[in-house]
């Protein structure tokens, strides 16, 4: 004869949802340039987008890459300081080389 009770269980369920994704295909060099630009980063990592520079960086190791060793044929990559400029335009005077 059949015996049933009843009891309450836990199991683990899977949810999958859908989200937005940004997929960025490079050439290894490209990804050098990016984890070189990355190492240079600063800034408050909680007040600003800088937050994302350590999971980029662990991204591109992950990958096999990894940057601060290589520099341009000139001696450096140079960052400007001040708003955003056009290529065409004249340079500001301040600049950092990395």
């Amino acid at each position: 004869m059949a015996k049933a009770q009843k009891e309450t269980r836990e199991r683990e369920r899977i949810v999958l949802e859908k989200y937005q994704a940004v997929v960025l295909e490079m050439s290894e060099d490209e990804a050098l340039f990016l984890a070189d630009i990355l190492s240079r980063i600063g800034g408050n990592p909680e007040l600003t987008r800088r937050r994302h520079q350590e999971s980029l960086t662990q991204a591109l190791k992950n990958a096999g890459v990894q940057g601060g060793g290589a520099q341009d044929i000139d001696g450096g990559i140079l960052m400007w300081s001040g708003p955003r400029i056009d290529l065409g335009a004249e340079r500001p005077a301040q600049n950092w080389a990395l």
